[in-house]
């Protein structure tokens, strides 16, 4: 789907990339920060913190442990993190989140992505002899959390980031997805009554948006602000 169609608050259809026009009798907003429903309403979004970067890339190294594994250098005001994920026994995803204005900074100074990814990510033990050349491709996303005012219409529902992006140190956002999914199809094969439709519309929208604010406020104030982790003499780990 390349834009949407709107009839006042109302989605009409679905224009893909190949000019084809889709219609229908509801419509879910699966496209992420894209929003494609959500801009096309003009529906705002409450943003949490400032912006910030994420660069990754593959590594052929050896698998280190099962699962994901997070690192978090807690000695900064605002706080940065790595990420390694198994994506096979030698090949793994190695990764970096750090403030946008950091990012930036070292960019201007001439740094490639991938030396700002090997030297951000040598203060942590496990990273600290990483070449530059034998990575793959550097990739990088900037993002900003953040909660859609409204979620909801007569005909559709936003889920997933597309309705509220929670910062990816909690590895909430696939879950929520599916959830929100599980629960938009629910609504739409459910409730036969408008006053019983009308009432599950407002549930899920006041549910997806308070979760949304209670977990970006919850990570915002207790995670990545310095005064909590000092008060409790958290350092690097």
């Amino acid at each position: 789907v390349a834009s949407v169609e709107m009839d006042g608050d109302r989605v009409s259809g679905c224009v893909t990339r190949s000019g084809r026009r889709l219609e229908a009798r509801w419509f879910i907003d699966a496209t992420g920060p894209s929003r494609l429903i959500g801009r096309a309403a003009a529906i705002g979004v409450r943003e949490y913190a400032t912006a910030r970067v994420c660069l990754w890339t593959q590594v052929v190294a050896p698998r280190a442990r099962e699962g994901t594994t997070l690192t978090l250098d807690t000695t900064k005001d605002s706080l940065e993190w790595a990420w390694e994920i198994p994506l096979a026994e030698d090949r793994q995803s190695f990764g970096l989140v750090m403030p946008g204005h950091a990012f930036k900074s070292l960019e201007r100074r001439g740094r490639s992505k991938a030396q700002i990814l090997v030297e951000q990510l040598a203060r942590f033990p496990r990273y600290a002899n990483l070449d530059p050349d034998a990575l793959g491709e550097v990739r990088t996303r900037s993002y900003r959390p953040y909660v859609s005012d409204r979620v909801v219409g007569p005909n559709w529902l936003m889920a997933g980031e597309a309705a509220a992006m929670i910062d990816p140190l909690t590895s909430a956002g696939v879950t929520a997805a599916l959830r929100n999914g599980s629960e938009a199809a629910t609504i739409i094969a459910g409730p036969e009554g408008r006053a019983d439709l009308e009432q599950a519309l407002a549930d899920y929208d006041r549910r997806l948006r308070g979760l949304g604010d209670l977990y970006n406020s919850a990570i915002e104030s207790l995670i990545y602000e310095s005064r909590v982790r000092r008060a409790f003499g958290l350092r690097a780990a």
